[in-house]
């Protein structure tokens, strides 16, 4: 390490991270962000093996150094992001401040991984390094993340993906996910002669109360909020003010710590389905919690780094779930840090300019002390 010279230019970097916000890559444009992996692609094939894979219509890209499935050390990312305004995929500087869709989530990591193998370029051959680019994470990952593993491609030792870790917390977990519908059906019938028709709304409502009775408050004492959760997104039944419905259904998402297993979660939900003969359930999703060791040594390794960049790393468990927990079912473990940065999904994502410039260097160093 000590002897490579660097020439770190940080707007070298942002300018790559301007063209990537540019690429209107949500997730339901996958045209968009095929194009988006062409150019990412583009850099990364004079230095790197290239693979490039669409599954279900969802564009992937796996590279790697050496000729293999299983690099030591994966560096992964989704190029695709939610819908925003116009105006978001330009972006802008304000002050300290890096603004624009994606920029925080999770275009400012490809950017460095970009600017690393350029800057590597003439030794990259001495690493055993892959990057993993999906676009599928924001609809659930199962085929990005999941489809490249369940396919063989992955990591040796560890996968880093800065998807979440708030301000320089390294992640020690997070939670799992389970989207479910519920429905209840009934008769329908004018509503000017209900005892013609038989109404699901009471008793669909009836459950959904005693459905929340088997989770945890959200709004509960503890900060830290380590228990399970349960929330209602979206409810749909009835065409017509004066129409008895024929049915109502509901979507249902669950997040539960790594200790409540799905099977413990299916008995709850029966229990309360038991009081209730009209409801059914069908699942749409599910993704498994997940734990990280901090004290693993690429993970101490990582900390070591940071902190002769002057950044003290701290510890988070996540209440949200990212393509982490694909790489948990495989026993890959994840190392899961972010700069500082804020609003993702919303109209003021926004990244830490002088971040960016620490993030990259300490990345840096990192892969060339640990994919050697």
């Amino acid at each position: 390490m000590g002897n490579i010279r660097y020439h770190l230019s940080v707007e070298d970097i942002e300018k790559i991270l301007k063209q990537l916000v540019e690429f209107q890559s949500v997730t339901q444009d996958q045209e968009e962000n095929g194009r988006l992996l062409d150019f990412v692609e583009n850099t990364l094939k004079s230095h790197m093996h290239v693979r490039r894979f669409v599954y279900k219509g969802y564009h992937a890209l796996f590279a790697t150094v050496v000729n293999t499935k299983k690099p030591k050390i994966v560096l992964a990312a989704h190029c695709d992001v939610v819908p925003a305004p116009q105006r978001l995929f330009r972006m802008k500087a304000n002050g300290s401040k890096l603004i624009g869709r994606g920029v925080l989530d999770m275009k400012f990591a490809i950017a460095c991984y970009m600017r690393l193998v350029t800057e590597l370029k003439k030794n990259l051959k001495e690493y055993d390094l892959g990057i993993m680019i999906t676009s599928d994470e924001e609809v659930g990952g199962s085929h990005g993340v999941q489809y490249l593993l369940d396919k063989g491609y992955g990591a040796g030792r560890i996968a880093f993906l800065p998807d979440g870790g708030w301000e320089w917390r390294i992640e020690t977990g997070a939670k799992g996910v389970w989207h479910i519908d519920v429905e209840a059906v009934g008769k329908s019938a004018h509503a000017s002669r209900p005892w013609e028709g038989e109404t699901p709304f009471f008793e669909f409502f009836e459950f959904l109360k005693d459905l929340k009775g088997q989770f945890s408050s959200a709004v509960c004492d503890g900060k830290d909020h380590y228990h399970d959760t349960v929330t209602v997104g979206r409810i749909m039944g009835g065409e017509a003010v004066n129409q008895i419905p024929s049915f109502i259904r509901a979507s249902v998402d669950i997040r539960h710590i790594p200790e409540t297993t799905k099977k413990d979660l299916e008995r709850r939900i029966l229990s309360v389905m038991k009081k209730y003969k009209k409801i059914s359930m069908t699942e749409r999703v599910y993704g498994y919690a997940s734990k990280t060791n901090l004290d693993i040594p690429e993970i101490q390794t990582f900390r070591q780094i940071a902190r002769r960049h002057g950044i003290q790393t701290g510890s988070m468990f996540s209440h949200g779930s990212s393509d982490a927990r694909f790489f948990a079912e495989k026993n890959i473990p994840t190392l899961i840090v972010w700069p500082r940065g804020g609003g993702h999904h919303s109209d003021d994502e926004w990244v830490q300019r002088r971040d960016i410039e620490t993030y990259y260097k300490i990345l840096r160093d990192w892969v060339l002390a640990t994919a050697k």
